[in-house]
């Protein structure tokens, strides 16, 4: 039987992650029927279409690199066609869709949220379910840090669409909320890398975010988490490996895992049981994904097929290289 994942009906609890298909069309090369794929997320979209950033966007270039290095660094700047044109596109496919397709909106205001929620909200033949991103180091205005750091605005956010008649669960996405202990570990780990302009939070920031998530009963998911923002890192020259907002990108990798994971493991006894928690952040091979099971609902996987360069054909391998993730996803069928 498949197990109901925020809920949303999954075969498998693996998700493609947000960034991964960013237009419409890009979803259909991981709806391959023999791909052990639950859901796939695309997005980010927000109200009007964006370009996105100009000039080197991401390093590094190889995957080779991004694991040897356990971090990779990117500035896209959310490019996206819009909500309308988003919708439309997706219901120009006629689609009968073989794996159910979360879609993911964000904004830089309370209203940007409400109409990303009211546009897909009402489409469940297209749509399983909404994320409400908020973790993502581009959707500020003129501000350094994402909107989950601001209560606040999660708080209007949060009750503007409780006010909606969503017919698709709703899922809510989250930065890699850290605390100062935790941003000096990540500095000794990664030493070449510059977290001075990193978001951090005091010890009683996650408890004030449980119990303000927890006022809202339509949440079935929590996503934990986005890439850590303002992270900077430069070559022997000096000079930023990325180059929008003076180099400051988001850290993504397998040196999220243990970020995702701490908060995820802190949260789950603060959270009640109705909302599920994924894990993103980290999974780059089947015993990633195992692992992480221990302790969330379901995996995303973002990193991996993004820096991978054939997105199906890693997750075609996350199974086919660890007998330990095929005992688990198949332990039924032997």
């Amino acid at each position: 039987m498949s197990p109901i994942i925020g809920g949303i009906k999954m075969e498998y609890p693996i998700i493609v992650g947000g960034g991964v298909c960013k237009t419409p069309t890009s979803i259909l090369p991981y709806m391959k029927p023999n791909l052990a794929i639950g859901a796939i997320e695309t997005g980010s979209y927000t109200p009007l279409q964006r370009d996105g950033n100009q000039g080197t966007l991401a390093w590094p270039t190889d995957y080779q690199e991004v694991l040897e290095a356990q971090f990779g660094l990117n500035s896209y700047g959310m490019p996206n066609c819009g909500f309308d044109e988003a919708l439309s596109l997706f219901q120009k496919q006629h689609l009968q869709h073989l794996k159910p397709v979360l879609i993911n909106i964000a904004g830089f205001s309370v209203e940007d949220y409400l109409e990303g929620a009211n546009t897909f909200g009402k489409n469940p033949e297209i749509f399983a379910g909404i994320v409400a991103n908020a973790g993502c180091p581009n959707a500020h205005d003129g501000k350094t840090i994402p909107i989950a750091y601001d209560l606040d605005t999660c708080d209007r956010i949060l009750d503007a669409i409780g006010g909606l008649d969503l017919h698709v669960p709703f899922w809510w996405k989250e930065s890699p909320t850290i605390t100062r202990s935790q941003l000096s570990q990540l500095e000794q780990h990664l030493p070449h890398v510059d977290f001075y302009h990193a978001p951090v939070v005091d010890d009683a920031f996650l408890y004030e975010k449980a119990e303000l998530l927890k006022q809202y009963p339509f949440i079935r998911a929590v996503i934990y988490s986005n890439t850590l923002g303002n992270c900077i890192y430069r070559n022997t020259d000096g000079k930023t490996v990325t180059t929008p907002n003076d180099g400051k990108a988001g850290l993504s990798g397998s040196v999220m895992k243990d970020i995702s994971s701490v908060l995820i493991q802190f949260m789950r006894p603060l959270l009640p049981d109705t909302i599920d928690l994924i894990h993103s952040g980290g999974i780059l091979t089947g015993e990633d994904v195992v692992d992480c099971l221990g302790w969330a609902k379901a995996v995303q996987c973002t990193s991996g097929p993004f820096w991978y360069g054939d997105g199906p054909r890693f997750f075609a391998n996350l199974v086919s290289e660890s007998e330990a993730l095929q005992e688990h996803l198949f332990k039924d069928l032997t």
